[in-house]
Order: C-alpha cells, then structure tokens, then sequence
C-alpha cells in the first residue's frame, strides 16, 4: 500500500486535503497525473476533489476538466484509479502562485467511520516550447512512513510543506 491516506481526520468542519503550490509563470501548457484509490470504504463514503485558487486567500474553485470536476469517489477496498495527464484549463496557467487541492470529503452515508483514501503518484509536467516538449517538474511519492519528492532540477529548488491549516512543518532551499 503507499501514498497519503486521510481517514477521520476532521471535526466536522475542517476535514484533510493535499494541497501543492506552484509557480505557473511563462508555462503555456502543464499536465498533472496522480493515483487516488480505496484503502478501507468504511459505512461513511468519502471523496477526493481536486480544486485550485490563485494566490494563498480566498476560497477553493473546482478544477473542470471538459466541464466535469476531477473527482475520485471511495470504491471497493483496494480499487486504484489512475489519472493520467490531464491537461490543466489554461485560467490556471501563468500565476506565480497556484495552488492545488485534493479536497477530502463527505460524500455519502450518515454515521460510521470514514473511507480510508489514498492519493500517490502526482506527477507534474509542463510544455513551454513550440515542439510541445514535456519537463517534468517533479514527482511524488510515498514508500511506508516516508514521502520522497524527486526534483530534476538538482536541487536547485525550494521545497515546503504545510499542514491542514497552513502552518510550516519542513522547509529546505
């Protein structure tokens, strides 16, 4: 089993996510691609939703994707969806900060525990030349208790994570 896994972790108001923040300045065209599935359904059906806002404040918008928001709900145990490049609406291109959330959420069902959900894999990647050449911009990935963040720029990035609300945990660059 890998990735992040979110279960039971709200108090009725301020439930888990993931949340990425980028920097979309110049990229005329980004692809993002990621894996969601089922670790546990549980009797209370939760979802992931991918949302996005410009800048750090103000409300979360759905991420539309041929006019459909980008959504993974809880399957049976051990089901896996892939999501596989797609192609980000360019509103959300060209920004200094984009952020990008996989919201989890209620979906379904009255009282019991939560589903078990798990989101591995995002991959990142973008095309800024005419030939329409992919860089990858980074990958991650969760093995057991350790996430790994592969950078192909060498290192010669910043790297920060955040929890649920907003305060830093790690920082490197």
């Amino acid at each position: 089993m890998g990735g992040v896994s979110f279960l039971n972790t709200g108090r009725d108001r301020d439930l888990g996510g993931a949340l990425v923040a980028l920097n979309t300045s110049g990229q005329s065209q980004m692809h993002l691609s990621f894996l969601a599935g089922t670790m546990l359904r549980n009797s209370r059906i939760y979802a992931f939703r991918l949302q996005y806002r410009i800048g750090t404040e103000g409300t979360f918008n759905n991420v539309l994707i041929n006019g459909q928001p980008v959504e993974y709900i809880a399957g049976v145990d051990g089901d896996v969806m892939s999501f596989e490049n797609l192609v980000l609406p360019p509103a959300l291109l060209d920004h200094e900060n984009l952020q990008l959330l996989w919201r989890y959420y209620h979906y379904s069902g009255e009282s019991g525990a939560r589903s078990m959900l798990r989101l591995d894999a995002i991959v990142l990647t973008s095309s800024t030349s005419i030939e329409d050449q992919k860089e990858e911009l980074f990958r991650v990935f969760v093995s057991g208790n350790n996430i790994h963040i592969d950078n192909p720029f060498g290192g010669n990035g910043d790297l920060a994570i955040f929890n649920t609300m907003g305060q830093l945990v790690f920082s490197k660059g």
